[in-house]
């Protein structure tokens, strides 16, 4: 059963809220995890913009880890 939209796009603000709190290399490979999850999930439901959303919130972390 899937989550609701309205539950999905929660969680997606939530964890852009976490990113910016991600200190240690397993908080960011933790959060990166979880994203990748939650962009699973908007593929499945067909929601392309907020899994678009999520992809570019996973590649933003990632360039702040490569500084």
């Amino acid at each position: 059963m899937h989550a609701p939209l309205s539950l999905l796009k929660q969680m997606l603000k939530e964890h852009q809220i976490d990113t910016e709190k991600a200190v240690t290399f397993e908080e960011y490979i933790a959060m990166r995890l979880k994203l990748q999850e939650l962009m699973g999930k908007f593929a499945s439901i067909g929601e392309w913009d907020l899994y678009q959303k999520a992809a570019d919130l996973m590649m933003h972390i990632g360039i702040q880890w490569m500084k």
